[in-house]
């Protein structure tokens, strides 16, 4: 058999790399008389690989790890996050390409996708360290092109650096999941959730702060908040190279780097890079070719090749299949919701930058509600059903109400709608990898995690281009007749209606003066756009709802999960201290 060993400081994981002699063979080719090879009839058995560890103690090896690994997450969720909730902002300081703007929203969740369909299997193979290390790398570089960026275009490509440190950087997930109790891994991945929430809450505030003050110059306050998301990618780097250290994974079989690297299906791999073509030139024609090349794609892996890009042992428990499905609705959910309750704040109810942050804090006390909520049901029931039914009606209820906003609603009937909404997302954030986790056999569970984070942020791509194009062909047909409408019944000449709507539209304090405006004029103007752009972002909601409906038939498939939550760690972290050591070895002997 093939001896394990850690190569290097980066925690990369090769198995006598120049070993020639072919001594797994017989894995490869030795059939079981039942149409198996030995390989297959592994993975089949394999479920689990590691025994019980009562004696499993929140020591400082385990919490310093974690804090490594929490680092890294939170610096990459920011890249991820930051710009999409500060888009409109955005959108003031770059008005001359409103049709590129959505995708600094949507880029980085496209290139997570992708990178998420491989990076899990690669990781399971090498480890995750030096992934990690890398996912910072890549935010400093591309946070600092995106802080310098002087047009949408090079702001879109930093976004796509950005989106490639996200996607390594979801590693996080199965690397906080593998190093506790499987029993456990609702409160770590909750803690995640928070971190979500603290990015929506404190990168939003410190954004409107920042565009308020006009910090580095007009309509440019908003390349601070990337600013600090260079820094905190340092101290991700930083603490990660310093406090994470993992312990070496489950490889049943002993299998040599080179065989599991022949395994992975490379043609499948590209099938589903074509699919995520991001600059098709239509909306449309990229999701009717992105669903027939899943078509493809699904078929390819179920019928041509033994061992695909996503092995079929990870799809043998129900609940996995169903999570798949629903984690689909939870990306267009999570990833729309940050990228447009901001912007619906903005153009209903009030332009401020901090007030538009102060009323997203119900979406961010939902999120941090939601995902303690759900950590504490996971552990005391063990048992996501009747959990994920309800993360799905929160759903669907937030939108509805968003469907209903009116600019002279009243503030607490948004503030429910918002918290509800949080809320229900969070709940499913928690539940997606943590059921993934807990259903998979641990020697693939970053490779299960992997296809999870691919499926959200599809999901969240396609919401985010999707509802914008909703809300473009809505807004840019309504706005301009209802705004000069309102010109109109204020007293303004009809010769002079198209110049007065332009400089209202531009926003440009300058242009209002020179259109000259009254105080009247603009009043019953500002009234008109927040009331069309209320019932064009109606129909953006009104879109999600379908979604919703399916996932919660679907939810309902899912069976129970008590007995998936035991006491086992998937890969335990390195004891580096001498008492440590000893109880290691104990167990080590005892396991023996």
């Amino acid at each position: 058999m093939a001896q394990n060993t850690t190569a290097n400081d980066f925690g990369i994981d090769i198995s006598s790399p120049f070993d020639t002699t072919d001594h797994d063979k017989p894995l490869d080719e030795k059939a079981d008389g039942q149409g198996h090879t030995q390989l297959e009839e592994l993975e089949y058995v394999s479920t689990r690989t590691n025994p019980d560890r009562e004696d499993f103690a929140w020591d400082y090896d385990v919490i310093t790890n974690l804090l490594g690994v929490y680092c890294t997450y939170f610096s990459t969720n920011w890249a991820q996050f930051l710009l999409p909730f500060g888009l409109t902002f955005v959108e003031e300081a770059f008005p001359d390409h409103p049709d590129i703007t959505p995708w600094v929203a949507s880029v980085p969740s496209v290139c997570t996708a992708v990178i998420s369909l491989f990076i899990g299997e690669l990781s399971d193979i090498f480890g995750r360290r030096f992934f990690m290390l890398l996912a910072n790398a890549f935010v400093v570089v591309g946070m600092c092109v995106a802080s310098r960026a002087p047009n949408v275009t090079v702001l879109v490509g930093g976004q796509v650096l950005n989106g490639l440190g996200a996607g390594l950087g979801l590693l996080s997930l199965p690397a906080l999941s593998e190093i506790v109790l499987k029993r456990s891994r609702s409160w770590v991945v909750a803690a995640g959730g928070v971190f979500l929430a603290v990015l929506t809450s404190a990168g939003g505030i410190s954004e409107g702060v920042f565009v308020t003050d006009n910090t580095g110059g007009y309509k440019q306050g908003w390349r601070m908040g990337v600013y600090l998301g260079i820094g905190f990618a340092v101290i991700g780097l930083a603490l990660t190279l310093i406090f994470y250290h993992p312990g070496p994974r489950p490889n049943p079989g002993n299998l040599y780097v080179r065989t599991r690297l022949g395994k992975i299906d490379w043609f499948g791999l590209f099938i589903v890079e074509v699919l995520f073509a991001w600059d098709s030139p239509r909306v449309l024609v990229l999701i009717i070719v992105g669903f027939f090349l899943v078509g493809i794609f699904v078929i390819w892996e179920w019928k041509f090749v033994e061992f695909g890009l996503f092995p079929r042992v990870i799809f043998r428990d129900r609940n996995y299949r169903v999570i798949v499905i629903l984690q689909f609705v939870e990306g267009m959910s999570l990833l729309s919701g940050q990228a447009f309750l901001p912007q619906m704040i903005t153009t209903i109810f009030d332009k401020a930058a901090v007030v538009t942050t102060v009323r997203n804090f119900p979406f961010a006390a939902g999120l941090m509600g939601g995902s303690a909520f759900a950590a504490v049901i996971l552990y005391k029931t063990r048992e996501v059903k009747v959990l994920t039914i309800s993360s799905v009606v929160m759903i669907a209820a937030g939108a509805g109400m968003f469907a209903a906003l009116t600019p002279d609603i009243n503030y607490a009937v948004c503030f429910f709608g918002w918290t509800l909404y949080g809320f229900g997302v969070a709940q499913m954030t928690v539940i997606v990898p943590v059921v993934a986790s807990i259903t998979t056999p641990d020697e693939f569970i970053a490779t299960a995690l992997s296809l999870t984070n691919a499926v959200r942020d599809l999901g969240g791509a396609i919401g985010i281009v999707m509802f914008s194009q909703i809300l473009q062909s809505k807004i840019t047909k309504k706005l301009p007749v209802d705004v000069g409408t309102a010109a109109f019944e204020a007293g303004i000449p009809l010769q002079d209606l198209a110049t007065s709507v332009e400089a209202f539209l531009s926003g440009d304090a300058a242009a209002i003066e020179a259109a000259g405006l009254t105080p009247t004029a603009l009043d019953l103007m500002t009234k008109a756009s927040q009331t069309a752009y209320a019932e064009s972002w109606r129909w953006v909601w009104i879109a999600l709802l379908p979604f919703c409906a399916v996932t919660f038939l679907l939810a309902f498939l899912l069976r129970t999960t008590e007995k998936n939550f035991t006491m086992e760690v998937a890969a335990a972290v390195q004891h580096r201290h001498a008492h440590h050591k000893e109880n290691e070895k104990k167990v080590a002997q005892e396991e023996a």
